[in-house]
């Protein structure tokens, strides 16, 4: 299978080795780096941008002209509502910081480092067209808090426009997928903290469900590799994605009904029943009992098991199929398939299918593939 060096975002260093380390050993071999934290050192520096940011939110933060970044961890430990802030204000400075590079080193096969604070979600590139969007918070078994969801919504913006990527595969760091919302440490929505009590609770909730259309509206399709427990607003992301494969350690729940809640959320309710069936969709959101893969699997939630080492290999090998059709014809296919779950009719269907065949008869791609038809040999959809 082709790998090359990864694409990767929201990492701290690679497994085994600390993050400069890691950016000498690549920087050794020709590969840019872009370290995140230096831009933010940078920035936090007297006389950087960040500067009057911070001495505006944490006065207490800035010291000789600069900001000390021990004392703005703990002001952000000790007021959750401070970070969604923070990051409103001082993630686009990194960001643009990150754009500039990218566009300097354009051509290059680049690492990226980024810094929990404002980025706890990685994509990386194993194949040519193929990005693995990893969860990356391993202790909390990728657990949702504000960072994890920032940066997902971050990943799936940017990956939107990426016209180079055309399958994503989503999975967890460590031992599980995602556990749903981090209940010792949840998040506020960007923007909320001049909001009442009810009006913030909206707010995070709209901003998680956001997720799952986001991912609905996903040019690329979604392979969900389910490294692990998938509960709560975790399963929620595994049903948004487009196909799901597990290895044996997964498990699934609807968790949010075993909290006192309803078991109707994140869009649970309404993608569920479509997959596995009405009964049995009704009794998972009603029990909220834990299933295995097998169990998952024999309900046709899931599209095959592995082992846990032989789970992204699975996933890559999925992508590939894919990769095999054209561009275009996959983003139609995906566009039409999540929308024939919502048309009223057989009729309705069947008018979109046709507009939509005609559509993508006009691109170069069925032309190619009838010439690689005839000729004998793999298209090549550019």
């Amino acid at each position: 299978m082709k790998r090359r060096r990864p694409y990767r975002l929201g990492l701290t260093g690679s497994i085994g080795m600390g993050k400069s380390t890691t950016a000498a050993m690549f920087a050794g071999q020709g590969v840019p780096v872009w370290d995140a934290d230096a831009v933010v050192h940078g920035l936090y520096a007297p006389g950087g941008a960040g500067v009057a940011v911070i001495g505006e939110l944490v006065p207490e933060a800035i010291k000789r002209g600069g900001v000390d970044r021990d004392t703005l961890r703990a002001a952000v430990a000790a007021d959750p509502g401070l970070l969604p802030v923070l990051e409103e204000r001082v993630h686009p400075l990194v960001r643009n910081d990150r754009e500039a590079f990218l566009q300097q080193n354009a051509e290059a096969e680049i690492l990226l480092f980024d810094i929990p604070l404002l980025y706890e979600t990685c994509a990386e590139t194993w194949l040519d067209g193929v990005a693995v969007v990893t969860l990356n918070r391993p202790s909390r078994l990728n657990a949702m808090d504000a960072g994890l969801l920032a940066g997902l919504h971050d990943v799936l913006d940017e990956l939107a426009l990426d016209g180079d990527c055309r399958v994503v595969v989503l999975t967890g760091a460590g031992r599980g997928f995602c556990a749903g919302l981090d209940l010792a440490d949840p998040p506020r929505a960007p923007g909320s903290a001049n909001l009442d009590r009810t009006g913030s609770a909206f707010a995070v909730q709209r901003y998680i469900a956001s997720l799952v259309p986001k991912m609905r509206a996903l040019p690329q399709p979604i392979i969900a590799a389910v490294n692990g427990p998938a509960a709560g607003g975790g399963f929620a992301l595994a049903l948004a994605s487009d196909i799901r494969i597990a290895s044996n350690a997964a498990r699934f729940n609807v968790a949010f009904v075993r909290l006192g809640l309803s078991g109707c959320d994140i869009g649970v309710s309404w993608i569920l029943p479509r997959l596995i069936g009405a009964s049995r969709a009704y009794e998972l959101m009603l029990t909220g009992r834990l299933i295995d893969a097998a169990e998952a699997d024999r309900m046709g939630l899931l599209t095959g098991v592995t082992e846990p080492d032989e789970l992204l290999d699975a996933a890559m090998a999925e992508a590939e199929l894919i990769l095999a059709n054209s561009p275009f014809g996959i983003r139609m296919t995906k566009e039409v398939m999540w929308s024939q779950l919502e048309v009223g009719s057989m009729a309705a269907g069947i008018d979109l299918e046709n507009r939509t065949q005609v559509v993508s008869s006009a691109t170069d791609a069925m032309a190619e593939a009838i010439n690689a038809f005839l000729e004998k040999r793999p298209p090549d959809f550019g």
